[in-house]
């Protein structure tokens, strides 16, 4: 679609400096604009994002870094890596990627494992935020923030993975956040926000009843006998805020304690970023957690990390999500990540519909932006073509639907 060309940014991660240079040299062949490079954790990040920044002048690029602000790789013994104690913990004291295999190894090639590990990612986890912070791991990430920001040429600063599960709701939800609202993968129970909790409120969050699913996580009953759990007992809410007046829940209040502690980070990332570069475009990834969907947002304000809730329309129905979106920033751009491709049937299962028997990635991708866009392109700053979630040489030919730019 023109609309995608014209205002579009192509989103790859690139493991090197010559993967940097081919994506610029597709998306500037396909007639997009913008390049953004997802900043890789291995040594040599600032060079290959320098390699974008060359590359992009060469085809009339401009190039903006991303950066997975708080997602860390998963722990593998190799000397530097982030120590245990750096990274966030589940209700069960699992980190995420110990979690995710776990589950992985337990579905085993059950026909379940399609639905039941989304969100799993055994390769990362999440950097904890608390006071008192891991000091060395979060101005490691700072410095890493100001090195990338201080590059010449360097169109903009884009931040995703911003707040880890369980620490996006302000205290709005009486239930436990996350991918598919799984209790066990909502971060925030390591010793140290535990026990600040417990003193703020005399509460273990460890005792709090375990969401929408019940008690049981993961096979563990965390509910003591006689406590009187009331972290059910949400705030009652009127057009979608809650009645004022009203005093939360136990729940509640951890989903506010856990979101002030993110909140402390980013305003302080937002601090060092604009002390230094004042001038540079700043975006945040939408909190969402929608691996597929979901927006770009500019980021305004040092508190502005997330749309407010909205009211509901007065035709009953919930506010769009380009509406959502501009309730925290000016300049909007709609996600638009490949679906994963379909299951292959299993021995026995009925076989798929002749339109998925021939699946081609470049031709479903351009079905799902082409119907996104002809919906949206009315509401949005911007489209980003996120592919960061493939190798460069998986990802460039999802491009092949685009038309070639018209020569000069």
């Amino acid at each position: 679609p023109e609309a995608v060309a014209a205002r579009g940014a192509l989103l790859v991660a690139p493991a090197d400096a010559a993967e940097a240079a081919r994506a610029a040299k597709a998306a500037r062949a396909r007639g997009l604009r913008r390049l953004w490079v997802e900043v890789p954790e291995a040594a040599g990040a600032r060079e290959i994002v320098a390699s974008a920044i060359a590359a992009g002048k060469e085809n009339g690029l401009a190039v903006a870094a991303v950066v997975r602000l708080l997602r860390v790789p998963a722990a593998t013994g190799k000397d530097g890596a982030l120590p245990a104690a750096d990274r966030d913990l589940n209700v069960l004291g699992e980190t995420a990627s110990a979690y995710a295999a776990r589950r992985l190894a337990a579905l085993g090639d059950s026909p379940a494992r399609t639905w039941m590990t989304q969100g799993l990612d055994p390769a990362g986890d999440w950097l904890r935020v608390e006071a008192p912070a891991p000091a060395a791991a979060l101005t490691a990430r700072r410095r890493l923030l100001l090195d990338v920001a201080a590059l010449p040429g360097l169109a903009g600063l884009v931040l995703k993975d911003t707040a880890a599960p369980g620490y996006s709701d302000p205290g709005l939800s009486g239930s436990y956040s996350g991918p598919a609202q799984a209790a066990a993968f909502s971060q925030g129970y390591t010793p140290g926000m535990r026990l600040a909790f417990l003193r703020q409120t005399g509460t273990d969050p460890l005792d709090l009843n375990a969401g929408p699913y019940g008690s049981h996580i993961g096979g563990a009953e965390l509910r003591l006998p006689f406590f009187p759990d009331d972290s059910q007992g949400a705030t009652r809410f009127e057009n979608g805020r809650p009645v004022p007046g009203a005093t939360p829940s136990l729940a509640q209040q951890w989903n506010a304690f856990r979101h002030g502690a993110n909140l402390r980070f980013m305003k302080e990332v937002f601090g060092a970023v604009r002390a230094a570069q004042p001038a540079l475009p700043l975006l945040l990834r939408d909190r969402t957690g929608n691996a597929y969907g979901g927006w770009w947002g500019s980021w305004e304000a040092a508190d502005a990390v997330q749309a407010p809730p909205q009211p509901v329309a007065s035709a009953g129905r919930p506010p769009g999500l380009s509406q959502t979106a501009r309730a925290v920033s000016k300049r909007v751009l709609m996600n638009l990540a490949p679906y994963p491709a379909p299951p292959r049937p299993r021995p026995g299962e009925p076989p798929l519909p002749a339109y998925l028997a021939d699946y081609d990635p470049a031709r479903f991708y351009a079905m799902q932006v082409q119907s996104f866009v002809d919906r949206e392109k009315d509401k949005w700053d911007g489209f980003v073509l996120d592919l960061s979630g493939r190798a460069v040489a998986e990802a460039l030919p999802l491009l092949s639907w685009l038309a070639p730019a018209a020569a000069p």
